[in-house]
C-alpha cells in the first residue's frame, strides 16, 4: 500500500517498523521502506516523532515526485510478449 501512495505525488510520512528484539538484520519490508526514503518518495520517522513530522509535512510543498511503478509493469509485461 505504500507504493500506491508513493505513486500520488504527495508528502508521505511512514511510521519506521521497531526491530522488537530482532537482530539488526532488517527485513525485505523494511529495506524497502529504507529505499523509498532515500530516493525521496517518503519520509521514515519514529512513533514518538510522528506528530511533528505531520506538522512539518503540512507545512512544506509536495515534492511532486511520484513513483511510477506502471510504466516499470508495462515494459516487463511487454517484454513477455
Amino acid at each position: 500500500m505504500v507504493s500506491e501512495v508513493c505513486a500520488s505525488g504527495r508528502r508521505i510520512v511512514v511510521i519506521e517498523p521497531e526491530l522488537r528484539g530482532r537482530a539488526a538484520t532488517l527485513t525485505k519490508h523494511e529495506r524497502f521502506l529504507q529505499s523509498l526514503a532515500q530516493e525521496g518518495y517518503a519520509r521514515l520517522v519514529p512513533l514518538p516523532e510522528l506528530g511533528l513530522a505531520i506538522e512539518r509535512a503540512l507545512k512544506r510543498p509536495p515534492s511532486g515526485k511520484r513513483l511510477e511503478t506502471f510504466e516499470r509493469l508495462r515494459e516487463a509485461v511487454g517484454k513477455l510478449a
